[in-house]
């Protein structure tokens, strides 16, 4: 038991020794964000939505209607220049994706069979070489190339039909598989950086699910305005998302982003005009992000930087917590050495006290040694040998 106390109290003051002397360590930094340098990228009498970047940055992939109801994939460079059709027809093509190496674009067509069902397509990046990946079921959009460039992430189901689903295949098509069924009709997943999670929205926030079998979930964040379009930072520290208006069943409202980090703890919401349109982008290097906005009336692409700034806030000494610490290591360390103490006097034997009582008189000797009674004639102690002269 001793030992035991001793190494409390040695352990409590080396955490508050070490405390007190940090007074020039800086507490962990809380990030703070915002955009700047927005630019319209895009001027059109229809709609333009749902930009995302190829693999270096330099150009910026979106859909535009071409009337009011057939829509088709375009690039131009992320300064908005030299704007270029790569799809035709009277097909509604959307929600593209590039492979990590910029060579293929894989997007959503709806047209090709019953108007219950859209399938997903791959073609070359310059529009050339259009492959249909599926034939059958219900609508599957949004598709999210791994970082491997081995598997597509994509939403099954649609609004109304109570089917929502994440489904996982191969690249080229091959081998659907289900990871996940939801009530919510939103979910739109993105892969993690290391392809080892999903990121997907649901009415009551952010969720991460496993990329592989069991696909186990995790619920991120909890929002109390319904989520929508997580994606992650390029280097996986930040999530970026927009917060809708569900009117009616389909028709989501968009309304501005929102960033959180990587472990669900809220930064702040970066845009405040409720004119966010249609999912958005983060650029390769991080430092971008496009988006679509309704600022104009209609909806058109822009990009902005977006500033994300580690805000130290102050030295360890200024923290509630670092006092909080000291306190209770002091608080501890007293109550263990006085415990320890109190112990240590308990369990100490007392030395016996004597008490020699004078001979009345009359009375015979008593040894000063032993305290034996002896006859008032005795030279010496007969108990213990002591003189008694």
């Amino acid at each position: 038991m001793k030992k035991t106390l001793a190494v409390v109290i040695i352990v409590i003051f080396g955490f508050s020794i070490f405390s007190a002397t940090g007074f020039n360590v800086k507490a962990e930094a809380t990030p703070t964000a915002h955009l700047t340098n927005l630019v319209q990228l895009t001027t059109s009498s229809y709609p333009n939505r749902e930009p995302f970047w190829p693999p270096g940055g330099s150009k910026i992939a979106y859909f535009a209607f071409s009337d009011s109801w057939y829509r088709h994939i375009w690039v131009m460079n992320s300064d908005g220049s030299e704007k270029t059709q790569l799809t035709f027809g009277n097909v509604v093509d959307e929600s593209g994706s590039y492979s990590p190496d910029g060579t293929k674009i894989a997007f959503s067509r709806y047209g090709l069979r019953s108007i219950d069902g859209s399938d997903l397509m791959m073609m070359n990046a310059d529009g050339t070489n259009i492959q249909q990946l599926t034939s059958t079921g219900r609508h599957r959009g949004r598709p999210s190339w791994s970082y491997d460039g081995q598997k597509l992430v994509f939403y099954y189901g649609g609004a109304g039909t109570n089917v929502n689903e994440i489904h996982i295949m191969n690249a080229d098509g091959t081998n659907e598989v289900t990871v996940l069924s939801s009530t919510y009709p939103y979910m739109n997943p993105v892969w993690s950086p290391d392809d080892t999670k999903l990121l997907y929205s649901q009415i009551d926030g952010i969720w991460l699910v496993s990329a592989s079998p069991p696909y186990k979930t995790t619920h991120l964040y909890t929002t109390s305005i319904p989520a929508m379009d997580p994606i992650f930072s390029p280097d996986g520290e930040y999530i970026l998302y927009s917060i809708v208006e569900i009117s009616t069943p389909g028709n989501p409202i968009y309304r501005d982003l929102c960033l959180i980090d990587a472990n669900g703890s809220f930064i702040t919401q970066l845009t405040n005009d409720s004119m966010i349109d249609y999912p958005f982008s983060w650029s390769p290097n991080g430092q971008y992000i496009a988006f679509g906005s309704h600022e104009t009336g209609n909806t058109e692409i822009w990009r902005a930087t977006i500033v994300i700034t580690p805000q130290p806030s102050g030295p360890l000494w200024m923290q509630w917590y670092f006092w909080t610490n000291v306190t209770l290591g002091i608080t501890t360390a007293v109550f263990a050495f006085t415990t320890f103490h109190y112990r240590q006097k308990a369990f100490t034997p007392k030395e016996s006290k004597r008490v020699l009582r004078k001979p009345l008189s009359g009375e015979g000797k008593i040894c000063p040694n032993c305290g034996a009674n002896l006859p008032s004639d005795s030279k010496f102690c007969g108990k213990c040998g002591t003189s008694l002269e």
